[in-house]
């Protein structure tokens, strides 16, 4: 595992990066949900979004300091109309992440 002194300046230790697609509505309120899950179990976490205009509409969170894909899947999986379906398996493989 690197040491904070060995990251580049702009990278902290607690770096995610989640991209998401902008869809029809922007995609705003999956990435707020991905960032609150984040910042449940990293409260200090530097987090960066990437938007992108193409499908299949996806989100990916990466723990940027490995390049570690932490969760990926598709984005109606944080959809609030279905319930954010998919915060379980985010928020478990945070808790993971942050054992390791």
């Amino acid at each position: 595992m690197a040491s904070s002194s060995s990251l580049p300046p702009s990278i902290s230790n607690n770096h995610f990066l989640i991209e998401y697609c902008s869809s029809c509505d922007g995609g705003r309120q999956e990435f707020q949900v991905a960032s609150n899950l984040i910042k449940d179990i990293f409260p200090d976490a530097e987090i960066e979004e990437k938007k992108y205009d193409t499908y299949p509409i996806t989100v990916t969170i990466t723990y940027t300091p490995r390049s570690y894909v932490v969760w990926k899947g598709d984005q109606r999986e944080l959809y609030r109309k279905y319930g954010h379906p998919a915060s379980y398996a985010i928020r478990e493989a945070l808790e993971k992440l942050k054992k390791s």
